[in-house]
């Protein structure tokens, strides 16, 4: 889902692309393609790829929208509403749902009761 997020970030910046087909769908196709990998392959994702797939979202907002906050919480949640056809909620019920589930993936993927135990 965060690769989508980025690439549809990276295309709506593209006036010519915009204009032509809406970039959102590229969420959908991202999330389709992601879950046929995992389900194909029995291996667990490395921690680092999920690290560095939340850095890169975070450092393309920050270039691409700068310290404007406005967009920072507006923008993800648009491609998401726009993507997965979700016109009948809100935008702030999204960003929540958003920040719950990418919390709630990093609770799962990484066990921190293991290194409480090592300490």
């Amino acid at each position: 889902m965060i690769s989508g997020l980025i690439l549809s970030l990276l295309l709506s910046h593209s006036l010519w692309l915009d204009m032509r087909m809406n970039t959102s769908l590229v969420l959908p196709l991202c999330l389709f393609f992601g879950m046929g990998a995992g389900l194909c392959s029995k291996k667990v994702p490395h921690y680092g790829i999920v690290l560095l797939m939340q850095g890169i979202l975070v450092f393309i907002l920050g270039y691409v929208y700068g310290p404007d906050m406005g967009a920072w919480t507006v923008m993800p949640a648009l491609i998401i509403r726009e993507g997965l056809f979700l016109k009948f909620m809100d935008l702030c019920v999204i960003n929540r749902l958003l920040v719950l589930l990418i919390l709630l993936g990093n609770r799962i993927l990484f066990p921190f009761n293991r290194f409480l135990k090592e300490t």
